[in-house]
């Protein structure tokens, strides 16, 4: 019985922090994204010169690799992007595509 406690809390613990880890990401993420100039352009939730970030979650849901190369291809985005390390774009897109 003592076990079956300790796993259960272990669990618990896990998922809480599996959680916070997540909010983490999302608040850097999110950070890198306005520090990359991404937010000059678009926001979260409406369209600004370019789409929001949840329309693009929705034309790319889960799919932080194909966002990447769709970003890394669009000319508009080239000049903005030069001084983005491409692993710092990929921690951006895969926020994005999470929304």
């Amino acid at each position: 019985m003592k076990r079956r406690h300790v796993a259960t809390i272990i669990g618990a613990a896990l998922v809480a922090t599996a959680g916070t880890a997540g909010a983490q990401d999302a608040k850097v993420a999110e950070a890198k994204a306005k520090q990359s100039g991404c937010l000059e352009c678009h926001a979260v939730s409406s369209k600004k010169v370019g789409p929001s970030f949840k329309e693009l979650a929705q034309k790319f849901p889960k799919q932080g690799d194909k966002l990447f190369a769709a970003v890394k291809a669009d000319k508009d985005h080239q000049e903005m992007l030069k001084d983005v390390k491409d692993d710092d774009l990929k921690l951006i897109v895969n926020w994005i595509a999470s929304l």
